[in-house]
């Protein structure tokens, strides 16, 4: 896909000139300047967050367009923050899990996981969930598995 197209895609169909604003919740700090730097590099605003419970206070303080959300991470995990999350947003989230079991992936679509992944995963993969469910597109846990 062109810049062009990733540019575009950026401000996630939001008001014209404002990228798309992600929030990424992980408690590997490599993965989330790897994750921002792919995302930068395609023109949205991006968030990182180590902590689980202060990721979720933000996305109650100020929403993000779309959460990308590591599963593994002490405090509460990726489920218990997805399930809070679902009480009061229905904003697209992302789920990743390197326990990527059957029973993981259907706990979080249950929950309603926007989209769920597998680590690791590719660049161009990642770019294509974000940019498709910024775009209001239906993906779901079972499409999008390593």
């Amino acid at each position: 896909m062109s810049s062009d197209s990733h540019d575009s895609q950026a401000n996630g169909g939001e008001s014209p000139g404002r990228p798309a604003r992600v929030l990424v919740i992980n408690d590997d700090i490599d993965f989330l300047e790897f994750v921002k730097e792919i995302l930068e590099q395609q023109g949205y605003e991006v968030a990182c967050e180590h902590d689980s419970s202060v990721g979720l206070d933000r996305i109650l303080e100020c929403p993000p367009d779309i959460v990308v959300l590591d599963d593994g991470m002490p405090i509460l995990d990726g489920l218990e923050v997805l399930e809070r999350v679902r009480r009061f947003n229905d904003l697209p989230v992302i789920f990743m899990s390197a326990d990527c079991t059957q029973a993981k992936l259907g706990r979080a679509k249950e929950l309603g996981a926007s989209a769920c992944a597998g680590l690791p995963f590719t660049q161009a993969h990642l770019l294509d969930v974000v940019e498709r469910l910024l775009a209001g597109e239906t993906i779901g846990c079972d499409e999008w598995r390593r």
